[in-house]
């Protein structure tokens, strides 16, 4: 979410707030698939940022 948002402040186009939820579905759209392929299919644990390790 943070690199799309730096990416479209940094071409000098306004950030409005309603631009904020599109940028947090696209980045939840880009990293669940890459953990996911990094666990399943090439077996890297990455580590968890909570104790359960779900997240």
């Amino acid at each position: 979410m943070l690199a799309a948002r730096g990416l479209r402040v940094s071409e000098d186009k306004p950030a409005p707030i309603a631009s904020l939820g599109r940028d947090v579905l696209l980045g939840a759209a880009i990293a669940a698939p890459v953990y996911w392929a990094f666990t399943k299919l090439l077996g890297i644990n990455l580590p968890g940022l909570t104790a359960t390790g779900w997240i």
